[in-house]
This record gives structure tokens, C-alpha cells and sequence, in this order.
């Protein structure tokens, strides 16, 4: 039997949400009525939390990723201009010093940064994938929780946290944590996927004759929050930053090649339309258009701490 908890809202501590749906049969996807956060409930407990991390979060598709290193060295080109994209964003901010990626698992970013003049530490939960890190990259990646790393205080000149905010069961003490080792003029760089409420998920929705918000969410139950821009900026100022800028970019250049789109539907109708979107560049026209207005499937803040 799995162990689950019922949890008040994660942004608000409002304990008033509608269920959207049920997922995996026991986990409720909700949103508060008060500050409209779409959060899990009822979630893995902590140990719960901590089992998901093992051995084969980085391996398999079902617990966590398709196969990390793998899909890396079959996608290198991609992969490495995604990176080259993300140390030009960093660089609008800073040149170089010394930055912390949480959730680092196998290190290819951070290697990359390091690359290119960047001193590099990162935290990761998963054995594996932080023993590569250092055995076969020789970064200083330490294998603890967030809470427990060891970093002085006004440490770090920019922190990565790329597809972490969505994962934590504790924002106030992560957020502590990212403040404390962060330099008063650092930046830290968060990105979550945008799910349930962007314009695509809608569509999806739709397409399968459902209501918005319905849909399976992405990674349950690793995930415990979808975020809009609105609930992710209410988050991060809650906990002490403000926002230097908030960008948009597009989830799956990846996952679509190694797991392309279904057309298939029970309703003539559906089948028709997801053909019209996904083979006749129609998803690929949007898909350009959206981060350009701000509406990409990858919600990007750039924030520095409140002094």
C-alpha cells in the first residue's frame, strides 16, 4: 500500500481546493480556491518522496527520465545547444563566478558551464548519477538533500534550479537554504514546466473531450505542484525574491523524438484535428510563436533575493 498524506495548499496554507482529477488511482490533483495553486493531494509522504529518487529515476520513463546518459549521447547536438542557450541566458546576468545547479543529476551542465570558465558545484539525491558526476566528471557534486549541503553563506553568484520548484515538498526550507548561500547581487534561475493550464494542455483537453485541467498531469507523483506564471511568481515572492525577468521556452525538443505524438483517438473528429496539429505544422508553427509571446510550455524566472 502506498503512504500518502493530505497536505494544505503548499503557497497559501489554504485548505479549500476542488479536485481536477485522480491520478495512478490515489493521487488527487487539486487547486485552492484560494490562491488557484494546482497542487498534489493526497501526495507521497516523505519517505514516500525520498523512494521515488532511487536507482532508476534517470533510467526509466516510468519512475522518472528515459535513460539520462543515453539519450544524451544520442542527442548531443540538441542537448548542447540547449546548454549553449542556457549559459547565453545566465550570461545577460553574469560572465562567470561561481554557480550551483540543484538536481544536477548526471553533471553534463554543469560540465558544460565549467567549460567555459564557470566554477561548479552542484547537489543531486540520486547515488548514480551523482557518483558519475564526480568519478567521471570530477565535479564537486555532493550527494545530500538541499538542506543538508555544506556551502558558506553568500557562496554563489548564480543557482540553477531547473526542474526542481515543481519536485519540493518544502519550498519555505529550500528557499531558506537558496538565500543563505546566495550572494546578495546572485541570481537564481528557476524554470518548471508549465502543465495543466497552458494553452496546449487546453487544447489536448479538448481534443479528448475533456474539460481544461483534467488531463494527466506530467511525472505524478514526482511532481507535487503545476505551476502557472502566476502561482510560480507568487511562490518565489513569498519566500524573499523578486523577479528580474521571466522568460518562456519549449519543453520536449527531446522527448518528441524518442516519444512522437499520438494521433490515435476513439472519436473520428479528434483523430482529425490532432492530425491537422502534430503532421501538418501547425504545432510546429505555435510552438515557434509561443515563447515570442510568452506562452512556451517552460515557465523561466530570473530572480535575485529581497536584502
Amino acid at each position: 500500500m502506498r503512504e500518502v498524506e493530505h497536505v494544505r495548499c503548499p503557497l497559501c496554507g489554504g485548505d479549500d481546493a476542488r479536485q481536477l482529477s485522480v491520478q495512478k488511482g490515489i493521487y488527487g490533483v487539486v487547486k485552492c480556491r484560494v490562491c488557484g495553486l494546482t497542487y498534489l493531494c493526497p501526495r507521497p509522504t516523505k519517505r514516500g518522496i525520498a523512494a521515488i529518487y532511487n536507482e532508476q529515476y534517470y533510467k526509466d520513463p516510468a519512475v522518472g527520465y528515459p535513460d539520462y546518459l543515453k539519450t544524451f549521447h544520442q542527442h548531443r547536438e540538441t542537448i548542447l545547444q540547449i546548454f549553449d542557450e542556457r549559459l547565453r541566458a545566465v550570461s545577460q546576468f553574469k560572465r562567470g563566478g561561481r554557480i550551483l545547479e540543484v538536481g544536477c543529476a548526471y553533471g553534463l551542465l554543469l560540465d558544460y558551464f565549467r567549460k567555459h570558465g564557470w566554477e561548479t558545484y552542484g547537489v543531486e539525491l540520486s547515488q548514480t548519477s551523482a557518483r558519475y558526476a564526480q568519478d567521471v566528471l570530477g565535479l564537486d557534486v555532493q550527494n545530500v538533500p538541499l538542506k543538508r549541503a555544506q556551502f558558506p553563506d553568500l557562496f554563489f553568484d548564480v543557482i540553477l534550479m531547473l526542474d526542481v520548484v515543481e519536485h519540493l515538498a518544502d519550498h519555505k526550507s529550500a528557499f531558506e537554504v537558496i538565500r543563505r548561500i546566495l550572494k546578495d547581487d546572485g541570481i537564481v534561475v528557476v524554470q518548471v514546466p508549465y502543465e495543466l493550464f497552458h494553452w496546449e494542455k487546453v487544447l489536448q483537453a479538448i481534443a479528448s473531450g475533456r474539460r481544461p485541467g483534467t488531463i494527466a498531469p506530467d511525472a505524478v507523483p514526482a511532481h507535487l505542484c503545476f505551476f502557472t506564471p502566476r502561482t510560480l511568481r507568487l511562490m518565489l515572492e513569498k519566500h524573499g525574491f523578486f523577479v528580474l525577468k521571466r522568460e518562456s521556452g519549449n519543453y520536449g525538443r527531446i522527448r518528441e523524438r524518442i516519444f512522437p505524438p499520438s494521433t490515435d483517438s476513439k472519436f473520428l473528429i479528434c483523430r482529425l484535428l490532432k492530425v491537422i496539429y502534430y503532421r501538418l505544422g501547425v504545432r510546429k508553427l505555435l510552438r515557434w510563436l509561443a515563447p515570442k509571446l510568452k506562452q512556451g510550455s517552460g515557465i523561466i524566472f530570473y530572480v535575485s533575493k529581497r536584502i
